[in-house]
């Protein structure tokens, strides 16, 4: 949820331990996990740090 406040390293750190709890089951997408007012900016700054 606050996402937009974080550094890129926890956000990476974030991501990878979000994929660790819930595997192939984890859905990145607005609505699910991320919130559905987010800026297409913001998304993109998202996908660039997890590698996307």
């Amino acid at each position: 949820m606050n996402f937009r406040k974080l550094s890129p390293d926890d956000l990476r750190n974030q991501w990878h331990t979000a994929v660790e709890q819930a595997g192939k089951r984890l859905i990145l997408a607005p609505g699910c996990s991320i919130p559905n007012d987010t800026a297409d900016l913001e998304m993109q700054r998202l996908l660039k740090v997890i590698g996307a």
